[in-house]
């Protein structure tokens, strides 16, 4: 079965990119355009990039390991507040975001009870 979080993850990049072929070439993806443009269907013949692949296109693009591998559809749809929200988590230290995210955890857990 097709991995549809990664050809929608796929389709995210080439929207920023603005071509596959720009996709292509930043991968130095040998295929060119048409393996880009394959990666980005959710049809269940075709191959899902392979994982080399996509962590060195994470490394390049500098993405966080994982990154296609999770649903990031809600980045393009968040608002200005919800951004600035994120920017100012990102600019925490590791421990700060840690504490952060068990504060907002405990604090949805608490409303659910």
């Amino acid at each position: 079965m097709r991995n549809t979080t990664t050809a929608r993850n796929m389709q995210i990049i080439v929207g920023l990119e603005g071509t596959q072929h720009n996709v292509a070439y930043k991968l130095g993806e040998p295929r060119g355009q048409s393996k880009i443009s394959e990666y980005t269907r959710a049809d269940k013949d075709t191959d899902s990039p392979d994982p080399p692949m996509i962590r060195r296109y994470e490394q390049t693009a500098g993405l966080p390991e994982g990154w296609f591998d999770r649903n990031n559809e809600w980045l393009l749809k968040i608002s200005k507040e919800e951004f600035e929200l994120v920017e100012a988590i990102l600019s925490l230290d590791h421990d700060t975001q840690k504490r952060l995210l068990a504060f907002a955890q405990a604090d949805t857990e608490a409303k659910e009870s």
